[in-house]
């Protein structure tokens, strides 16, 4: 129903935020809202909208990949979408997918409210659909360092540090064959922050 909400951050708390959209406020529960700006800045959060009997809330994502994920998540029985933000928040999204993709269901165990019932259930369900989508890091010669330069001049020229990140990280996976000139990995994260 609402698909992305786009405006100036007001307030952080723990868990959520809240987005002024022209004088409306949108209270947001995310992960890991230490990722986020300060308020007064511009964001863009993906949302997923989940509404019951007793509660109508927004769940936020930084990224639509982010938000697939809690979407395959909750379609896990005994999942339910503040726990699926409990496991986003618990672990870096591709150490959680890595870890699932491998069957490692220890590692998810030491997410809170994660137990062995739990964890072997994300396993045997996001397992197969997971292998195939977890990329090796070293398949790609842009390392860490040269992605860090990447946000460093994204965030130089006025763009928020999240929508850097997220560009660079796309812009990343795309190079497996050639090393690339750091210029020509910045015009294309220039070019994936426009789609946003």
């Amino acid at each position: 129903m609402i698909g992305f909400i786009k405006g100036k951050i007001d307030s952080k708390e723990k868990d959520r935020i809240i987005v002024d959209v022209n004088g409306v406020g949108y209270e947001i529960l995310i992960a890991n809202v230490g990722r986020i700006s300060q308020p007064g800045e511009e964001i863009k959060i993906f949302t997923y909208f989940h509404v019951t009997d007793k509660s109508q809330v927004l769940y936020g994502f930084l990224s639509l990949e982010e938000k697939a994920f809690f979407l395959q998540l909750i379609g896990i029985s005994d999942i339910g979408p503040k726990v699926a933000l409990t496991i986003l928040s618990g672990m870096e999204l591709k150490k959680l997918k890595a870890a699932i993709a491998s069957g490692n269901s220890s590692l998810l165990q030491s997410i809170p409210r994660v137990g062995k019932k739990i964890a072997g259930r994300i396993v045997i369900e996001l397992k197969d659909k997971l292998k195939y989508e977890i990329i090796d890091p070293s398949l790609t010669p842009i390392d860490g360092d040269m992605e860090q330069d990447v946000v460093s001049a994204l965030v130089g020229l006025g763009f928020n540090i999240n929508a850097s990140r997220n560009a660079a990280e796309a812009v990343r996976l795309r190079y497996r064959d050639n090393i690339p000139d750091i210029e020509d990995v910045i015009k294309a994260a220039l070019k994936e922050i426009a789609k946003c």
